[in-house]
């Protein structure tokens, strides 16, 4: 380090020049140089030796930055004038006696924003707290929000005229695509005879799309509510009123089938199915669509006429196989009856005529010919061929029907039974006759199951029990069981594990409990045997019975 306080200006200046480039100048107050000579202030002699230097220049006070020095470490004049002002004005207003020591204002780095960039020197090394002054500010640093803004605005619509394209393009192709959906809608729907509508039900208009279908022809253009429900059959009204209220209350798909008879007088069958549309809470308007199913519905009917008349079948046949049985049951009550008959001929003979004991005998004519009459009237209800009627009734009634009628069979079979029947147990909707002639044909095929075993193990349990909300009927046997593989086979057509049967008797039973809504299962025991469940899944009536 070298000192050059005592040197002239012109010596200074020569070695300033002469300084390599890893030297620093250091430069405090100048007021006259070694020979003598004054200069009028630091600003004259900060010029010159910013010319002369080779290596930047610092100074003692910040008074240099500006005049050709790089940067100082220094208190700012300002602040040491504005701490003066700040003593000066509290001594006039208070007086000397009132001054309070304050502590002077601390030295901060100041740097000349044009020497460093003279200087090429790194800006990124300057500490935190520096103060730059005379920032020569750039186009980005002057302008950098308004490019910014400009930028900004630009992206802005440039991504809004994208936007616009991409939209354009998107709702061209969704157009494409919906217009393609509704040819092929309209093609599917004239194909399979389908109707589109909807019912607005604000204005209660109702539309229905003009394909030539016959829905369309039958079922009109635009009309309200009442006028669709004076074109369906009177029967129908009320179930497609509870329909439509039913989805606009609860809010389910709508489901109906009705029927709309033409101007000719053919009858046809029509299938609607909808889905309500709300807005703020409240149903709006109704959409579905309507189909022709006359051919359904005609194969339905037909295929149930002749299910009918398998089961009407079956019943004859199965009661022929139990008319010796039959013929024993109705010979003891007519025996009975006529030995009641001879015995009274001969009361009536004496002398003496006992009143009572005629009675007897007279109330025992009447027991046994009230029974022979239940025979008979069972067998007639199950010989007789009509259309199924569904009512409330007892399935334990039912299966001791079934039981009385097969009494005598059971007698000579050699099978004894075990009625166990529910104590409470629920009504169901159902057809009497059917489900007697199912249970009669478990029992039987029971019996024909045991009839190679001992007497003494010919043991058929016959369970009545409730199944959740319905009720379940299992026939339980004792005798071979079924053979696993024909398990899943028991209940097809012309399937049969009896060496003369024709395979119709469980294939009707199944088709019987089906139409009542249940399912009839066959499982082998683990102790041998096997038993058949016949379950009701469908509600049953409120009021329970034994």
């Amino acid at each position: 380090m070298r000192m050059l306080a005592g040197a002239s200006i012109e010596v200074i200046e020569r070695e300033l020049a002469a300084l390599k480039p890893e030297s620093v100048v250091v430069v405090g107050s100048f007021r006259r140089d070694g020979a003598g000579v004054a200069f009028p202030g630091s600003a004259a002699v900060m010029e010159r030796l910013r010319r002369a230097s080779a290596v930047p220049i610092f100074h003692l006070y910040d008074t240099g930055v500006g005049r050709g020095a790089v940067g100082t470490y220094s208190v700012p004049q300002e602040a040491l004038a504005a701490k003066a002002a700040r003593i000066a004005s509290q001594v006039l207003e208070f007086g000397v006696g009132s001054f309070v020591p304050v502590a002077p204002p601390a030295p901060v780095p100041i740097v000349d924003w044009r020497e460093v960039r003279h200087w090429d020197l790194d800006a990124t090394k300057l500490p935190a707290e520096t103060e730059v002054r005379f920032r020569e500010l750039g186009f980005w640093d002057e302008y950098r929000y308004h490019v910014l803004a400009v930028a900004a605005l630009v992206l802005l619509e440039t991504a809004l005229i994208a936007g616009l394209l991409l939209q354009r393009v998107r709702r061209l192709r969704a157009e494409s695509r919906l217009q393609t959906s509704e040819d092929a809608m309209q093609l599917a729907a004239n194909a399979a005879q389908l109707v589109l509508w909807t019912w607005n039900i604000e204005r209660d208009e109702i539309w229905f799309s003009d394909n030539g279908t016959a829905p369309a022809r039958m079922l009109g253009s635009r009309r309200s509510l009442a006028d669709l429900l004076d074109r369906i059959h009177p029967e129908d009204r009320t179930a497609v009123q509870r329909a439509i209220s039913r989805a606009c209350l609860e809010d389910v798909d709508y489901e109906c089938e009705y029927r709309v008879v033409a101007a000719d007088g053919v009858t046809h069958w029509f299938a609607g199915r909808g889905r309500v549309e709300h807005a703020d809470g409240a149903p709006r308007q109704l959409r579905g669509i309507t189909l022709d199913i006359t051919r359904r519905k005609t194969a339905e009917l037909d295929a149930q006429v002749q299910r009918n008349e398998l089961a009407h079948l079956s019943r004859v046949t199965m009661l022929g196989e139990l008319s010796s049985s039959v013929a024993h049951e109705l010979n003891q009550p007519l025996m009975a009856i006529l030995s009641n008959a001879q015995a009274a001929r001969m009361f009536i003979r004496r002398d003496t005529i006992d009143l009572v004991e005629l009675g007897s005998i007279l109330d025992d004519i009447v027991e046994n010919d009230k029974r022979a009459g239940e025979i008979i009237w069972g067998l007639r209800k199950m010989l007789k061929k009509e259309d199924a009627v569904h009512e409330r009734l007892s399935v334990n009634e039912v299966v001791r029907e079934v039981l009385r009628l097969m009494r005598g069979d059971l007698m000579n079979r050699g099978v004894v039974v075990d009625a166990d029947l529910a104590v409470v147990m629920p009504t169901i909707r159902g057809d009497r006759i059917q489900l007697q002639q199912v249970v009669l044909n478990l029992i039987v095929n029971a019996c024909d199951a045991m009839a190679a075993k001992p007497k003494e193990e010919r043991t058929l349990v016959v369970r009545t029990e409730l199944a959740g909300s319905g009720v379940k009927v299992s026939v339980i046997d004792r005798g071979t069981g079924i053979a696993p593989e024909s398990l899943k086979e028991v209940f097809k057509p012309f399937y049969s594990t009896k060496k003369h049967g024709l395979g119709l008797g469980l294939s009707v039973c199944s088709s019987i409990v089906a139409s009542h809504g249940g399912e009839l299962a066959a499982a082998n025991n683990p102790g041998g045997g096997a038993t058949f469940t016949l379950v009701l899944h469908q509600n049953v009536h409120a009021k329970a019975v034994a």
